[in-house]
């Protein structure tokens, strides 16, 4: 959601979201935090939770719509009659799977193994598949899926897991 808000301000619109139902009170949290913060002008973000309603039915050429989920509620939405009519600009980015590939020529003792090694620790942990850019699968040679589960695993281990508001927490726990 963050990722998408800059360039939308950027841009010189307000941001109208509208979570998934069972990330509607997390998506609520950080929406009252950004407005709280004061750092947006009044009007620069709104938040719907539950059911849209006929909201795509007043869009205009000058909106667009940006939707990051299914591929299927996606596709509902790009062909919703409003949107076609008006030429409305529809980006989407969906059922993501993302994937981080270790290269068969490299080995453990190498900076890129360490680098690989990293890089899927942090896309586990900051962002736990809930962003959709976050990786869904390693692709590792054979000949290295040992040393990548011992490092993976070690990696991990030092990972503090916790209340995020507590000093020296790297990660949440399940709700």
């Amino acid at each position: 959601m963050l990722e998408k808000l800059a360039p939308t301000w950027l841009a010189g619109m307000p941001a109208i979201i509208k979570p998934a139902t069972a990330t509607a009170q997390l998506t609520q949290a950080m929406v009252k935090a950004i407005v709280d913060s004061g750092l947006v002008p009044e009007g620069a973000i709104s938040l719907i939770c539950g059911g849209a309603g006929d909201l795509l039915d007043h869009l205009d050429s000058q909106d667009v719509v940006t939707f990051t989920g299914s591929a299927a509620t996606g596709q509902q939405l790009r062909a919703h009659p409003n949107l076609v009519a008006k030429s409305i600009p529809f980006t989407m980015e969906a059922d993501s799977l993302n994937c981080c590939v270790l290269g068969e020529d490299v080995t453990p003792e190498q900076p890129e193994f360490a680098l690989f090694i990293r890089e899927v620790v942090r896309e586990m942990t900051a962002k736990a598949g809930q962003k959709c850019t976050a990786i869904r699968r390693i692709i590792v040679p054979l000949a290295q899926i040992n040393a990548v589960s011992d490092a993976l695993i070690s990696r991990l281990h030092k990972v503090t897991v916790g209340d995020p508001a507590q000093e020296g927490v790297k990660m949440g726990g399940p709700g």
